[in-house]
């Protein structure tokens, strides 16, 4: 599908716009990354002596988190608890769930819908 003119052209403009704000800036800008609290909370909570997935989890959720504004719009102690967060949601999920296979096969599909719905409750 062609893009439209009028499109074409405000994306222009808005890279123009975002190259004189750089420029103004000298190209120096600073973002502080939430790497560092959130290794200090990964070393709090010890968590690499009980799960060592846990930690690149959460380090992924950081990492995908920069390709966002994420990183513009929260403070990086904010970016670090959500990170921590998730990660622990997808880690009590994943035990949930080998548990649950382990007890009753054919109802761990069951399990994780219902899991899922009140994950962020």
């Amino acid at each position: 599908m062609k893009e439209p003119y009028f499109f074409k052209q405000r994306r222009q403009l808005l890279l123009k716009a975002e190259h004189f704000l750089l420029s103004a800036l000298n190209f120096d800008l600073v973002i502080q990354t939430a790497y560092k609290p959130l290794a200090c909370a990964l070393k709090e909570f010890n968590v690499f002596q009980w799960h060592s997935k846990f930690a690149q989890v959460s380090w992924n959720f950081v990492n995908d988190g920069l390709m966002t504004t994420v990183c513009l719009q929260f403070k990086p102690l904010q970016v670090a608890g959500a990170a921590f967060y998730l990660s622990l949601q997808q880690f009590v999920l994943e035990l949930t769930l080998q548990k649950s296979r382990e007890i009753h096969p054919s109802t761990s599909k069951s399990l994780f819908i219902q899991r899922k719905d009140n994950l962020f409750i």
